[in-house]
């Protein structure tokens, strides 16, 4: 059976959004996942760099919980965007403070912890895995510290720049 060009370019597409996928879902963080990617791919450059677009606090001081909506961006490509709901209680206050007045991102901030990931959700969008303009898979993900307490979930959206 022969493909069409756009079949085949399209079954190659989704070939690249599945190795991301794997790849997300194998490793301690996305920002060290999105770092080793962009660099293999020649995408941007230097480290992944973060744009907060909300962080607060909320709750009593025992069981506080921070949130942080980000964009990240390799050089001037914007890769992804996430939201990232922690327990304040599993991180130090330097962590904290750390979270609070700079723009590292949730994963390099929270490095000594010895994160690893559970995903619980890798799709593509509603609009199907071939969304070339816009983002191309949802990941649903609890963060573990090295002793397998949560630290916190994240909601995170890759977009199409990485796998064109």
């Amino acid at each position: 059976m022969d493909l069409s060009h756009a079949e085949a370019g399209d079954y190659a597409l989704k070939g690249r959004i599945d190795l991301l996928r794997r790849h997300l879902t194998g490793q301690q963080t996305a920002t060290a996942v999105l770092t080793a990617w962009c660099k293999s791919r020649g995408l941007g450059d230097g480290e992944i760099r973060t744009e907060i677009l909300e962080s607060s606090l909320s709750g009593s001081r025992t069981r506080q919980t921070g949130y942080r909506r980000v964009r990240l961006f390799s050089g001037a490509a914007f890769v992804s965007a996430a939201e990232i709901r922690f327990r304040c209680e599993a991180l130090s206050d330097d962590m904290l403070r750390e979270l609070r007045v700079t723009r590292r991102p949730f994963g390099a901030v929270v490095a000594a912890l010895g994160p690893r990931r559970i995903t619980t959700l890798a799709e593509a969008p509603a609009g199907g895995w071939h969304s070339r303009a816009g983002h191309v898979l949802l990941v649903h993900a609890t963060v573990l510290d090295r002793h397998g307490r949560p630290i916190a979930r994240v909601r995170e959206v890759y977009q199409g720049t990485l796998v064109m």
